[in-house]
């Protein structure tokens, strides 16, 4: 966890710690070079994964041989017994039955050291690996209007205007739009004239038919007494079965011990974690999406969880935020400056 995200800053650091459930790990450099060392650090996992599941099938294979070779030796031997005392026989059928187990066991042993320790790499990939949330396209073709101001503004009272300019403003479908100003300049008054909750004191705002989701910095919608199980039920609106809703919320990020926790316990990126999983299991793909600095409570670990998503959606972005590298990352078209 990183609690900065201006990465000029963190790539002008000669050292980086990353914080994780496992501890404190120092990386010796900066935050590219720490993002390069855990790409090869991955990679190797990956490749130690691979070679114990080869050591394995291996393993398994060999045993399986040698019980099949025994199991002949023991036949034959019972083939050929004429002539042979009864006392020379049975010590010949206790060293068979000695030696047959002694290799079991050392087949056994060399199988189960070899699965522990893929269990324990595979924890440990689990440990590393990010969650990737996709949605479908959104319904509307690329550009229709779905919002026009003409000469629009607000007023603080009947003679002073929030914008010295008044707004006109239009917003085709499918366009990506980054909405930046200093703080007081009505980027969140913007926002709530562009989805109706507001209306305008002077000019005329036309609204299309759409449908849109609001995320703001809290990500209110997880703002709620119920368990994180219960909240991802809230919205299973297709009824999938509960093996499906509990598989999704693991692919969230959200294994067993997590699923009675409390949703106004999590951190905000487990919100928007859970919060993006639920429009998964609901299956809701809006026209647009609205982030209102969705990066200030987020770590970079969470941020890149959300700029993958908000990058592969197909549909209507605005966004508010002065991060600019996430801005960058989310391959903003084009920016309105209040």
């Amino acid at each position: 966890m990183v609690v900065s995200h201006d990465r000029a800053l963190l790539n002008r650091l000669d050292t980086t710690f990353e914080l994780s459930t496992k501890g404190i790990k120092l990386y010796g450099g900066n935050y590219a070079f720490y993002k390069e060392q855990k790409e090869m650090d991955n990679h190797a996992l990956t490749q130690q994964i691979h070679s114990e599941k080869t050591a394995l099938r291996s393993a398994r294979k060999k045993a399986q041989e040698v019980r099949e070779r025994q199991e002949k030796r023991v036949s034959r031997g019972e083939k050929d017994t004429s002539g042979i005392p009864r006392i020379l026989l049975n010590a010949r059928q206790g060293k068979g039955e000695n030696t047959k187990a002694r290799l079991s066991e050392k087949h056994t042993n060399i199988i189960a050291d070899t699965r522990q320790k893929l269990i324990e790499l595979q924890q440990k990939q689990e440990n590393l690996c990010t969650l990737k949330i996709d949605f479908e396209d959104a319904r509307l073709h690329n550009g229709k209007l779905l919002v026009a101001f003409s000469d629009v503004n607000v007023g603080y009272t009947s003679e002073k205007m929030l914008w010295q300019t008044s707004l006109n403003i239009e917003i085709r479908s499918g366009e990506r739009i980054h909405i930046k100003g200093d703080n007081g300049t009505g980027k969140t008054t913007l926002i709530k004239l562009l989805t109706g909750e507001i209306a305008p004191d002077k000019g005329e705002i036309r609204l299309a038919d759409f449908s849109y989701i609001y995320l703001d910095q809290h990500y209110r919608q997880v703002d709620s007494d119920s368990a994180v199980l219960e909240m991802a039920a809230l919205y299973n609106k297709n009824h999938l079965p509960d093996h499906e809703l509990k598989l999704r919320l693991n692919r969230a990020l959200f294994p067993e011990v997590t699923w009675n926790k409390n949703c106004l316990t999590l951190s905000g990126g487990e919100r928007m974690r859970l919060y993006l999983c639920c429009l998964m299991i609901s299956n809701h793909v809006p026209d647009m999406f609205i982030l209102d600095e969705p990066a200030n409570n987020l770590d970079l670990s969470s941020l890149s969880i959300l700029a993958d998503t908000i990058r592969n959606y197909r549909g209507t972005l605005i966004v508010v935020s002065h991060d600019e590298y996430f801005i960058e990352t989310i391959r903003a078209t084009r920016s309105i400056e209040l």
